[in-house]
């Protein structure tokens, strides 16, 4: 019998990180915490194989529609977009997005609301890249969140 060695491979994701002058910024989006309804808290390639099954999805993706291109916005601003971020899954994934919050640890920004959806990370780009953002955290059938980046590849 020969024996072969497979490699497993994470997914390449869409999109390029920042440049180096938006290091500090990747950083923080490594370090956050992202908090999925109450099915639990993420942290960026720590593995979470429950929280697929406990929400009965094989995709998860959160995105917000705050603080586009990480500038800080005025509360009403950031309100007026979430809405128009929920209603687009509402029409366009047919769900109803769970409720999530983006947290800084370091505690440098405020807490951000997100939305999930159990939609491949395509959609979840393009939402992404629609509000302005910088990247969304997908989930994928191995449960291991990461971050995909918006700009463009």
């Amino acid at each position: 019998m020969i024996r072969t060695r497979t490699r497993i491979r994470a997914p390449r994701l869409a999109g390029r990180p920042p440049a180096r002058a938006d290091r500090n910024l990747m950083e923080a989006f490594q370090a956050a915490r992202y908090r999925v309804a109450s099915a639990g808290v993420l942290r960026i390639g720590a593995p979470c194989p429950g929280l697929l099954r406990a929400l009965g999805v094989r995709h998860l993706v959160g995105v917000t529609a705050h603080n586009p291109g990480a500038v800080r916005q005025g509360a009403a601003a950031n309100a007026a977009a979430q809405r128009r971020l929920r209603e687009r899954i509402r029409r366009e994934a047919g769900v109803e997005p769970w409720e999530g919050l983006n947290e800084d640890p370091e505690g440098r920004w405020p807490p951000e609301p997100s939305l999930w959806a159990p939609v491949g990370l395509r959609l979840g780009l393009e939402w992404g890249r629609a509000f302005g953002q910088a990247a969304i955290v997908h989930v994928g059938p191995q449960g291991i969140p990461r971050l995909a980046w918006c700009r463009p590849a």
